[in-house]
């Protein structure tokens, strides 16, 4: 049977709360009925202690004036127990001889009918021969209703007071429960949403408590599976990216195995004919070169392996990087900015991965000056635009900065920027910067971005490289 958590925390609650409060007014009740009768007891023990005390006769008539104060039926009889006056109007029956000698000790004891009504009933003897009397019995007929009344009107007062107390204790404690179940509700809604692929997260309640702590943890979880969902479905695509372009990547290897050899045959007749050879041809070849690794890192992609382990001076790495994007450069407008010298500095890795990382985020960051290169064109007063290359060394931690001063990048692709296929460039694959970022990592260290002052700049980090004194 399904016990709901708010009936949890509300039961037990309600139980304790009714056995308490109820135990305390049943108590209060029952003290508040017991000093009523104490109270008519001590009102009466006065009254015998008066007409003890008094010289004034025991008639009938101050026996009715005393009863009308007192609110009891009062009768005097002698020591024979011969009635000698009475505030009551009509006989009753002979009452028991008094057995309480001292008015001190006055209890209303037993219960007598007297014309229909029932009556508690005691006896005293009073010693009035001090004031010039005799030895008298006291009997005192107190109407019993009277007491039951006046002691269920003082105890209504703590039995409201406790049926007052439980209702709102009980509406406080299912207010409480109320508070701590909808929050419970909403996550047990949140990870229904889980289940059914939707990772939005919901808002953190307003109290700051576990309930609030552990729907912090369920956005988290919502948080770390979208991006693991994400990743999955990458890598699904980078695999089946993989397995689309390994049935083309040999007719591309081909082809530009056919143009690498037609360039070495006209590079080796330019030589026979002692001619220069065409710095363009060099070009070429390179960039035929990093065709080739294109289409090699096209068939290992979403099967990251250990990067090739060799020395790489980070001059030559950079120089090299350069000759390759600045064709692009100067085709699109776009200034390449870079200091006098690089560190001198060096590192183990793969340099073909690292070549091709640092063209990835060059060419990008020329393509996305391109705009600003056909507006300087029209407006002289318009930013020019440029790319910054930087490296600094500090202590082993290698970092390579590259900047633009774009437009910057849209919203929605900023969100996913280093997940494969996003990317807003017409014809672009969105894989130059999950490939870079990747690359990177396989090296230990990790690429980043962020947009501040206008530029736009992404930088490398790579552990493990040391530098050395040039001038040695």
């Amino acid at each position: 049977m399904r016990w709901p958590l708010r009936l949890q925390i509300l039961t037990p609650m309600a139980l304790i709360l009714l056995i308490t409060v109820g135990s305390v007014s049943a108590l209060n009740a029952w003290l508040a009925a017991a000093r009523v009768r104490a109270d008519v007891e001590a009102q009466l023990r006065d009254v015998s202690r008066t007409l003890e005390a008094t010289n004034f006769p025991l008639e009938s008539n101050v026996l009715k004036q005393t009863s009308a104060l007192c609110g009891a039926e009062l009768m005097v009889a002698g020591t024979d127990g011969e009635e000698l006056a009475s505030s009551l109007s009509d006989a009753v029956p002979a009452p028991a001889r008094a057995s309480i000698t001292d008015w001190r000790r006055l209890q209303l004891a037993e219960s007598i009918t007297i014309r229909g009504e029932p009556y508690l009933q005691t006896a005293v003897k009073l010693d009035r021969r001090p004031v010039g009397g005799g030895e008298v019995e006291l009997h005192i007929f107190y109407p019993e209703r009277s007491v039951q009344t006046a002691m269920r009107q003082a105890a209504l007062g703590p039995l409201f007071i406790g049926a007052g107390a439980v209702v709102l204790v009980s509406i406080a404690a299912w207010l409480v429960a109320r508070s701590v179940t909808r929050p419970v509700h909403r996550l047990q809604e949140q990870v229904q949403k889980l289940i059914e692929h939707n990772y939005q997260a919901i808002d953190l309640p307003r109290r700051d408590d576990e309930v609030r702590d552990l729907a912090a943890t369920v956005n988290e979880l919502a948080s770390r599976l979208a991006r693991y969902e994400e990743e999955v479905r990458g890598n699904e695509r980078l695999r089946t990216l993989a397995q689309l372009g390994s049935g083309i990547a040999h007719q591309v290897r081909n082809a530009a195995t056919g143009c690498r050899i037609a360039i070495d045959l006209h590079e080796r007749e330019l030589t026979l004919r002692g001619q220069r050879n065409d710095e363009r041809l060099h070009v070429a070849k390179r960039q035929l070169s990093l065709i080739e690794t294109h289409v090699q890192r096209l068939l290992s992609l979403g099967k990251p392996t250990a990067p090739v382990r060799q020395r790489i001076e980070l001059g030559a790495l950079l120089d090299d990087t350069l000759e390759l994007v600045e064709p692009t450069a100067a085709h699109l407008g776009v200034s390449l900015h870079t200091p006098d010298a690089w560190p001198n500095a060096a590192g183990e890795g793969d340099g073909e991965a690292l070549q091709q990382m640092l063209v990835n985020l060059l060419i990008n960051a020329i393509q996305a000056t391109s705009a600003n290169a056909v507006a300087a064109a029209n407006n002289s007063a318009a930013t020019p635009p440029q790319v910054t290359l930087e490296a600094t060394l500090s202590g082993t931690t290698l970092t390579i900065t590259i900047a633009d001063n774009g437009p910057g990048l849209p919203d929605h692709v900023a969100e996913k920027l280093f997940q494969p296929f996003q990317s807003d460039k017409p014809g672009g694959t969105g894989l130059g910067l999950s490939v870079a970022r990747q690359t990177a990592r396989l090296h230990g260290g990790d690429v980043r971005w962020r947009r501040e002052n206008g530029l736009t700049s992404f930088w490398v980090e790579l552990p493990n490289w040391h530098g050395w004194d040039s001038h040695r």
